[in-house]
């Protein structure tokens, strides 16, 4: 699994160099669904941070938030617990940005979104509802099936002549 999200960070990195322009007013969010955000020792988000630092982003070290989430989710389910209410990863990594802040009047006003999986439907379902308010800068997705899945789709359509293209 580190494997995994370790070479998933590689390339948030070189993607997240070539198509964004992160500045000093961003702040960077990475949704996790393993759950190592939450690892108490910090040691993740600090190779997380140590990471991005070396190797895309040019803002500040606090300028970089990992939020871990539900992966067993609905997309609309995690849209909901991410980006709507009283606690939502916006107003956590602005919380987390003012605690380690030495300058709090450059306070950031967007955010880039590094998704994966679920996180990514999440994401997109929240840009294209009424809620949004601009405030994402820019989504990275990885591994996100916005069209659905091809294993999910034969395993709905069994039987089904829409997956016979013998038939077209």
């Amino acid at each position: 699994m580190k494997k995994i999200v370790s070479l998933s960070l590689f390339l948030a990195a070189f993607t997240f160099g070539a198509v964004v322009s992160p500045s000093q007013s961003s702040i960077v969010i990475f949704l996790d669904e393993s759950g190592l955000c939450n690892n108490s020792s910090g040691i993740w988000e600090m190779q997380l941070n140590a990471f991005l630092k070396d190797h895309a982003f040019y803002g500040k070290s606090n300028s970089i938030y990992c939020r871990s989430y539900n992966g067993s989710m609905s997309p609309s389910e995690a849209a909901d617990s991410l980006f709507k209410g009283s606690n939502t990863v916006f107003q956590d990594a602005l919380t987390k940005w003012g605690q380690s802040a030495s300058d709090l009047t450059n306070r950031p006003n967007k955010f880039i979104i590094i998704a994966e999986g679920v996180a990514g439907l999440a994401v997109r379902e929240y840009i294209q509802s009424k809620d949004y308010q601009g405030e994402i800068d820019n989504v990275i997705f990885f591994n996100t099936p916005h069209e659905g899945t091809g294993y999910a789709d034969q395993y709905l359509l069994n039987g089904s002549s829409a997956l016979d293209k013998s038939k077209t």
